[in-house]
């Protein structure tokens, strides 16, 4: 695999600068340094550990409750239905706990395209506490999920911040316009907050973000585009970063010209039909240049940040510290009516067979242009046994997308329920029946 080397430029601001910028804690001085390098380690391909298939998940799935289940399956192609599954015993002290696999099984594993919607947040949130390790390592200051930046809304002068970066609720309009990294990330992954990834997005770029996969050992993953606009797909905003007691680091407006290979899934071509400002477009939808990860890949990075002894070939080059800003708004609680328990779309099969009391929920998921996707770790924690879940489906029975009329209430919904009841039911079987409601 070919290096992959960061090239974007810091310039570093004084507290008054030029410009007029109000930057804090800087001194009189500025200078240019590289973007610090990171050691890119080679991936797994993309094929060759998938599980062959089997009939473990679909005699697990016809245990589920559902009854139009044996009808989503014999639709499995039209649906895009695809699953794969890590069954896994935790083992050792809980505080410093080991995973031990136990068996991998795969339903149509990367058969077409799937587009990820918020699913690929993951990816984005590791590689900004990634890369601010990088550069507190490479500079010798303090950063960390704790450390602010800004946003601009112009290249060059003061830096006002854009509209969606100011909180009219605090008082404190100065202090809440910079913006803190681990905040961005708990809001990505805990309510899947748009205007956090489209922040992420500008703080690494889009070249920045993209070589960021390739060096993780992520080589399906594509960023094309923003989340919250159609607009500013390869254009990121001037930023500063703002190290406590460090002078401050700006990242110039860039525009990147990072040509990314095109995206190997099959299928790319989806719907009959598609809205846009034009009124409906009588031919599918081309995915070839949207975002994209790999059921495989999805499956991975769960692992990775929950076992990482089971994912040789990643390196996120995150601290215990990192993980922990990660997976604790993945977690979430389960309570219903929870902010948590809300993006978690098997929860309502999972109670049909366990009490969920006992259960850690770590996932996250997405869902947008009729693909709806689980990527999870559930486990039952006073026996620790678990499973890694990647599921997704496509619910769009008119064929038109874009036109806010899918069948997620109806389809997806129940179907990635009955995947959390099946499974609960093959991984856990009576080890703790719910309490009778």
């Amino acid at each position: 695999m070919r290096s992959l080397v960061l090239l974007l430029l810091f310039v570093v601001a004084c507290r008054s600068d030029p410009a007029g910028e109000a930057v804090p804690a800087a001194t009189a001085s500025e200078v240019t340094t590289p973007l610090p390098k990171v050691t890119a380690t080679p991936s797994a391909s993309t094929t060759a550990a998938l599980p062959p298939r089997d009939d473990w998940i679909e005699h697990a799935l016809r245990t589920a409750s559902a009854e139009d289940m044996g009808t989503w399956l014999s639709q499995s192609e039209a649906l895009r239905i695809q699953l794969l599954v890590t069954v896994v015993q935790r083992e050792g002290d809980p505080k410093a706990p080991r995973y031990r696999r136990l068996e991998e099984h795969g339903y149509r594993v990367d058969a077409e395209y799937l587009y990820p919607a918020s699913a690929i947040k993951t990816f984005i949130a590791v590689a900004a506490l990634r890369y601010l390790r990088a550069i507190a390592r490479e500079q010798d200051i303090k950063i960390d999920q704790n450390t602010r930046f800004m946003r601009c809304k112009t290249a060059a002068g003061k830096c006002e911040v854009p509209e969606a970066d100011e909180d009219p609720d605090e008082d404190d309009d100065e202090d809440e316009e910079k913006l803190r990294v681990g905040r961005e990330v708990r809001k990505l992954l805990g309510y899947s907050d748009n205007d956090a990834y489209d922040r992420l997005y500008d703080l690494l770029g889009h070249r920045a973000l993209n070589e960021a996969m390739g060096q993780m050992g992520f080589e399906s993953v594509r960023f094309h585009h923003r989340l919250s606009t159609t607009s500013m797909r390869r254009t990121t905003r001037r930023v500063l970063i703002l190290p406590w007691g460090s002078r401050a680091i700006r990242n110039p407006p860039r525009v990147s010209d990072y040509v990314m290979p095109p995206t190997f899934a099959a299928k790319t071509l989806v719907g009959e039909g598609y809205r846009d400002a034009r009124g409906i477009q009588e031919k599918p939808m081309d995915f070839g240049e949207k975002n994209y990860a790999s059921l495989y890949d999805l499956h991975r990075i769960t692992i990775g940040l929950v076992a990482p002894e089971l994912a040789p070939g990643i390196d996120m080059g995150l601290s215990s510290d990192d993980l922990q800003v990660l997976l604790s708004p993945m977690t979430g609680r389960l309570l219903p009516g929870s902010r948590g328990a809300t993006h978690k779309p098997m929860l309502p099969g999972l109670r049909e067979v366990i009490d969920v009391t006992r259960l850690r929920y770590t996932n996250k998921a997405g869902r947008a242009y009729g693909f709806h996707i689980d990527n999870a770790y559930v486990e039952d924690e006073p026996s620790g046994k678990g499973f890694f879940v990647t599921a997704a489906i496509y619910a769009n029975p008119n064929g038109i997308l874009n036109d806010d009329d899918y069948a997620y209430n109806d389809l997806s919904a129940p179907f990635l329920a009955a995947v959390g009841e099946a499974l609960a039911k093959k991984v856990f079987g009576n080890i703790a029946p719910p309490k009778k409601r």
